[in-house]
């Protein structure tokens, strides 16, 4: 029963956090590559974007610069992880309320 009314609802959560960090990400890595004037208001969206996602693009950032590789893209590292960290969430959620729901019918079933 929590695999078919919760699962869902976590998948669905998920799904969009995931999506909300592609999109930002994409951004960022756009506005790396296309440098625009800091006096316009494309850059001073770029400005304020870099100083949001600064928190999640770092780590990567320093992996690539301790490899002597281009830091500008390390959005693209960090899609990767957050894409592979929902993965292994949702895998980890999906695993756990289907076993609740083993243990839950097993316990029905020796009721009666």
């Amino acid at each position: 029963m929590l695999t078919l009314f919760l699962y869902p609802i976590f998948q669905t959560i998920i799904i969009a956090v995931v999506m909300i960090v592609v999109v930002l990400m994409t951004l960022r890595l756009i506005f790396n590559y296309a440098d625009p004037n800091p006096f316009g208001a494309v850059g001073r969206f770029s400005y304020r974007l870099k100083k949001f996602t600064d928190r999640m693009v770092q780590p990567s950032a320093m992996i690539l610069a301790r490899l002597g590789m281009n830091t500008k893209i390390a959005p693209l590292i960090t899609i990767l992880g957050f894409c592979i960290f929902g993965y292994f969430t949702l895998q980890l959620i999906g695993n756990v309320l289907f076993t609740i729901d083993g243990v839950g019918a097993h316990r029905r079933q020796r009721r009666r």
